[in-house]
């Protein structure tokens, strides 16, 4: 036998066509407790315990006599000691030379029938629990392994609370500082110094420290968003869109925002996170307006009923959403890219805002129970989808 089968993690052996041993390697022997001499020229019968002898003859060799093959056979082999090792094997037939030799490979299962006697008695331990009634046993167990799931997340969030104000602290003190005096001080050389070399380096430092600034501002948004406790209360979201226009005007001169929109039926809702919410969005529709300016901002509305359970396959419960459609006209971006819009400090437009109003927009949605989307294609506008719960209920999805 060639050494490169001699020592292979597997057993190998093979026969003649009429049932001669003429190859067994070492690990065949190793689990058969017999030597490499004993084997050769023994026939398979005398390694094959009375089972597979009959599976043999009216199985396995006819199907190696037809197809030439087989694959993942399950056997059972006779040690010298008279033990019993399972074994799945493959095997082929072939002829070289005008002789036909058959040959076999496979690994020991000896954990095999130890897993079908559990699969045995894990069914009969079933049956009898459904004879005794153990239903109500079954829940509790199932009901106390749910507890020791939410207890583990809920540590989790806690940790990450605790994570994100310590975040809030940085941003809020530690970072702030020192920004303020690179704003504070970069202002006093652009105010007095005359060498415009030394103006235009400064310029960008300031430029740069301005740029950080709106998005330590941003992060600290983002983060007050996640830490609060949002207070409920019926809202009128075309009055807060009103407002979110007026505002959009006002922090842009110049600029008129056109906005069409149906009737908004009430919801309850938080009405600082969805003023915030709504400046966001017409901020970005002035922001990617087309040339010229007007900002045109369309605004459907319209009800339907959702299933809170989003996250538990197999749960049901349907309640009243509101599928809010904000449209604008602007330049709109690669739809390839619409979930990437979302992550903090995403740009789609290299002229555009700090890449932080449409994480603030998520972030406010899912803390109201519902989602958001865009759909945008370049030049052709773009549509934020949102869809948020008419009531506040928070309770377990």
């Amino acid at each position: 036998m060639q050494d490169l089968y001699k020592d292979i993690p597997c057993v190998y052996f093979a026969s003649s066509d009429d049932g001669s041993i003429i190859e067994a390697n070492e690990t065949l022997c190793h689990f058969l407790g017999n030597t490499r001499q004993e084997l050769i020229g023994r026939k398979l019968e005398s390694i094959f315990t009375l089972a597979t002898r009959i599976f043999q003859q009216t199985h396995f060799y006819p199907l190696l006599q037809l197809k030439g093959h087989a694959e993942e056979i399950y056997i059972t082999l006779k040690a010298k000691d008279g033990e019993e090792l399972p074994v799945l094997i493959n095997a082929t037939r072939k002829e070289k030379d005008g002789q036909t030799r058959l040959h076999f490979a496979g690994i020991p299962v000896n954990q095999r029938k130890k897993f079908e006697d559990e699969i045995i008695a894990a069914k009969k331990a079933a049956e009898k629990a459904l004879v005794e009634n153990t239903a109500l046993k079954t829940a509790q167990e199932a009901l106390q392994k749910h507890a020791e799931e939410l207890d583990t997340q809920i540590a989790l969030t806690t940790l990450r609370n605790q994570q994100l104000q310590q975040l809030n602290h940085l941003a809020t003190h530690n970072f702030q500082e020192p920004l303020r005096k690179l704003l504070f001080f970069s202002g006093q050389i652009l105010e007095q110094g005359d060498d415009q070399s030394t103006r235009t380096a400064v310029q960008k430092i300031r430029k740069a420290a301005e740029d950080l600034d709106v998005k330590l501002k941003g992060l600290q948004q983002y983060v007050w968003l996640t830490n609060e406790e949002p207070e409920w209360e019926q809202v009128d979201l075309l009055n807060i869109m009103e407002i979110a226009r007026k505002h959009a005007e006002v922090e842009n001169p110049g600029v008129t925002v056109m906005l069409e929109s149906e009737a908004i039926p009430l919801i309850e809702a938080n009405s600082r996170q969805m003023l915030m919410l709504l400046k966001e969005l017409l901020a970005n529709a002035v922001r990617f307006r087309k040339p010229g300016n007007t900002a045109n901002v369309k605004v459907y509305a319209s009800g339907l009923q959702l299933n809170k359970f989003r996250q538990l396959p197999g749960k049901y419960k349907y309640t009243d959403f509101l599928k809010l459609q904000v449209e604008d006209s602007g330049i709109g971006f690669d739809g390839q890219f619409q979930d990437q819009a979302f992550e903090l400090f995403r740009k789609l437009h290299a002229a555009g805002g700090a890449g932080i109003g449409l994480s603030l927009c998520r972030k406010i949605v899912e803390n109201h129970g519902g989602s958001i989307s865009l759909e945008s294609q370049k030049d052709a506008g773009t549509t934020a989808i949102i869809f948020l719960p008419v009531k506040q209920d928070m309770a377990v999805f």
